[in-house]
């Protein structure tokens, strides 16, 4: 019998078996296993479809009661965004990709809401509109996901703190090296706020905690691919970045070469009023 325990899956409970006593320190094991005990029992349970559905009613009203939130902020404060076309699907689809993103993080790993790079839709936000809006669209995104997140308050906090030093790094992008620099500081940012809160919690930083710092490091990773979303988002949206700006006014493009050549007074005098 004691070989069989040994032997059974992290979460399988064999019949008769303790769990845990009073005063014992919860190990990552032995939360698999209160967790999967919690399963079988709402399974067991006669009105457990209802609950479920209950459950899923409440989510959906939450949710929605977010988006509200969000559109009348954008209406009163950034009014001509709003029914500027393609504006609000913009942020909607934004919003929309990264909650089902954590969804799959979140069933597929523990703590797997930590891989999803939330901070890019702020940096991304930010490149397009203001510091503001893009601040508050963050906060919505992770209320919304802070309703299926294994520890949610917790997720709030580092979350928020990782979005603000993003947006207070970044302020405003010009160059693909910035997006370098903005991640690393949300690295920071990530594993300062996060180990603050363990220890806060926990009085230590547990050997599942050490595990987050790594999928901070890999969400850094992410992070710096940003600048790929935004040749993306402009694209489809039409909207024109500082980047782009940037990039146009490079002396070293073919065009502005060629006219620099050929009319040099009409070449210096475009410079000069642009």
């Amino acid at each position: 019998d004691e070989l069989v325990r040994a032997t059974a899956p992290i979460g399988m409970i064999m019949q008769n078996e303790r769990i845990i006593d009073r005063g014992e320190i919860v190990t990552h094991k032995l939360y698999r296993i209160l967790n999967t005990y919690q399963e079988m029992l709402e399974l067991q349970s006669p009105e457990s479809d209802r609950t479920q559905w209950i459950k899923l009613l409440g989510q959906i009203l939450y949710v929605t009661i977010l988006i509200v939130v969000l559109y009348l902020y954008l209406q009163n404060f950034c009014n001509d965004m709003v029914y500027r076309k393609g504006n609000l699907l913009f942020i909607l689809l934004m919003i929309g990709l990264f909650a089902v993103g954590a969804v799959f993080a979140t069933t597929l790993f523990g703590n797997g809401n930590y891989l999803v790079p939330f901070v890019i839709i702020p940096i991304v936000i930010l490149v397009f509109f203001d510091a503001r809006t893009a601040l508050f669209c963050h906060l919505v995104e992770i209320l919304i996901c802070a309703s299926f997140a294994p520890y949610p308050l917790e997720f709030v906090v580092v979350e928020f703190c990782a979005g603000a030093v993003a947006i207070y790094s970044l302020k405003e992008l010009s160059r693909r090296s910035q997006l370098l620099r903005t991640a690393f500081f949300v690295f920071l940012a990530y594993a300062l706020s996060y180990t603050a809160v363990e220890i806060l919690i926990n009085g230590v930083m547990t050997a599942s905690a050490i595990r987050v710092l790594g999928y901070f490091a890999i969400n850094e990773v992410l992070t710096s691919f940003a600048y790929i979303l935004i040749f993306v988002v402009e694209k489809m949206f039409g909207f024109v970045s500082v980047v782009t700006l940037v990039e146009l006014s490079d002396i070293n493009n073919p065009l502005l070469r060629e006219l620099s050549e050929q009319c040099p007074g009409t070449f210096q005098h475009s410079m000069a009023v642009s």
